[in-house]
């Protein structure tokens, strides 16, 4: 891209347990940068609550 875009994107924050919005400039990021909300929560969200369900069983 030419890190002019302006594009609304969501990204987990570990430290909400949520999904947030963030403006997206076509440039560099990482995985972490989703085109939907429900995506973002499906890929991270979902992932975070059942690892910590499996983390909080005891041995």
């Amino acid at each position: 891209g030419n890190c002019r875009e302006h594009l609304i994107r969501w990204t987990y924050d570990v430290n909400k347990g949520d999904c947030v919005k963030f403006v997206y400039t076509g440039c560099g990021g990482n995985s972490n940068n989703y085109v939907t909300r429900n995506n973002c929560m499906t890929n991270c969200h979902q992932k975070r609550e059942a690892l910590l369900r499996k983390l909080s069983k005891p041995p």
